[in-house]
């Protein structure tokens, strides 16, 4: 991902294979680099790559340590709608 960001190139299939890896193992989860990866899916619209990327953030980045809900993907879906 930080190569991806250092260039302005944009790889779908490396960022579907990091989600899913963070998946399976949440540990190893960087918030910045999720919130990276939906940014740039989200600067691909039309394309359909942000919602399928969305889905697949883990549970423990969905859900604040406070318990609230993580309001970010909300704004920027919010700002997808609007777009479309």
């Amino acid at each position: 991902m930080p190569a991806q960001v250092a260039k302005g190139t944009y790889d779908r299939d490396a960022n579907l294979a990091l989600l899913r890896l963070y998946n399976f193992e949440p540990e190893l989860v960087h918030v910045q680099t999720v919130a990276n990866v939906l940014i740039m899916a989200l600067m691909q619209l039309p394309e359909s790559d942000f919602t399928l990327l969305l889905h697949l953030i883990p549970e423990n980045i969905q859900v604040s340590s406070d318990g609230g809900e993580w309001r970010s993907h909300a704004v920027v879906r919010q700002g997808q709608e609007t777009a479309a």
